[in-house]
């Protein structure tokens, strides 16, 4: 699989913590605990603190991956390479794509960039041409409380891009205990 997960940072922890030792009276070393259980309460209002721990992430996704993420959009922020101003920026291979496509019709995209490049036809003909493999690299930014609920939503999802990119965000986030994942179960 071509995609690429990588963690750019993560924020906030220990401010979340200190926000909890206000609700619960306690100390500031008694709150990891505290913030296990509560991260597993039903309630989203016992979740709150994990609204305020941050990760950044750098991600090449396919097309259809990213209209799907787009689902999740509390507290989250992308920034993407502009298909429109990259393009045309050289030939495409197989390696641009989630999977290989038809040669036929990678031919067929490199050659429309060409007319593009040449001025013969808009930007827009070029992308209606993309097929949803096409690979697009973004910085992804979110809460835990957003990748909880991605990881409960797409656990078992039938698209095994879903289960490789938990995968690789779970293999990657420094408060693990806070995200279901470790048990099917969670």
């Amino acid at each position: 699989m071509r995609i690429e997960i990588r963690k750019l940072a993560e924020a906030g922890y220990w401010q979340a913590m200190k926000g909890l030792t206000l609700n619960k009276m306690q100390p500031l070393y008694n709150m990891p605990n505290v913030a296990e259980k509560l991260c597993k309460a039903t309630s989203g209002s016992h979740r709150k603190f994990l609204r305020q721990i941050m990760t950044w992430w750098q991600m090449k996704l396919p097309r259809y991956i990213w209209s799907e993420l787009d689902t999740y959009k509390i507290a989250t922020t992308r920034s993407s390479g502009s298909t429109m101003h990259n393009i045309h920026k050289g030939v495409l291979t197989q390696s641009d794509f989630v999977r290989d496509i038809p040669d036929t019709w990678l031919w067929d995209l490199n050659r429309a960039i060409e007319q593009y490049q040449q001025g013969n036809i808009e930007v827009e003909d070029v992308k209606t041409l993309l097929p949803e493999g096409y690979l697009q690299e973004s910085v992804y930014m979110c809460s835990y409380e957003t990748l909880r609920t991605i990881i409960l939503d797409r656990r078992t999802h039938k698209l095994p891009e879903w289960k490789f990119i938990i995968g690789k965000i779970l293999s990657q986030v420094d408060y693990i205990d806070l995200l279901p994942g470790r048990n099917i179960n969670d």
